[in-house]
């Protein structure tokens, strides 16, 4: 049992596939943190516009670049509570939930640095070779950097059990660094 448990999300099914480890992991005293990242501003202004900051509007893009990320932390914390009540089915009793705002990697690996974690458990998309070279990868990201031991679970590891028991976990987690 672990006191204190990070667990990343995306707001894709194979993250909350994680969340068997999670319920395994923890005991009545744990308390998991559960952590989704949205976009900043410079990231969403990068992405719609060819020269960032430097076009003529800019103060109607950042308006509408604030939005966009109010919108997605809106979402996110929608997703956590939903993800939370679902722990709490489990036995987990205290749940955190945490919005981050940047790149993912990065701001995962500085928040289980800052918030004292014993382990942190992320899902992997599963995906290898030209992809995973053109997209990169959360998960190897944070397992390369973070220094709590990180659990990777693999996109095969099942959903969480529902309130029939049904969907038990049938495969053991792909690895854990340290």
């Amino acid at each position: 049992m672990y006191a204190k448990i990070l667990v990343t999300l995306d707001g894709s099914e194979f993250a909350l596939d994680a969340l068997a480890e999670v319920a395994r992991l923890a005991g009545p005293e744990s308390t998991v943190e559960l952590v989704e990242v949205v976009d900043s501003v410079g990231q969403i202004v990068a992405r719609t516009t060819s020269t960032g900051l430097g076009f003529d509007g800019a103060d109607a893009g950042l308006a509408t670049a604030d939005q966009a990320i109010a919108a997605q932390r809106d979402a996110a914390y929608e997703e956590l509570r939903a993800v939370a009540a679902r722990l709490a089915t489990t036995g987990v009793a205290l749940v955190n939930c945490n919005v981050l705002e940047g790149q993912a990697g990065p701001a995962i690996v500085e928040f289980a640095e800052s918030a004292g974690v014993d382990v942190v458990v992320i899902a992997t998309h599963g995906r290898s070779g030209m992809v995973r070279a053109v997209f990169g990868s959360v998960s190897d990201y944070v397992a390369r950097h973070a220094r709590p031991p990180v659990m990777l679970v693999s996109p095969a590891a099942g959903p969480l059990p529902d309130e029939t028991g049904e969907h038990v976990r049938e495969e053991a987690p792909d690895e854990v660094t340290s």
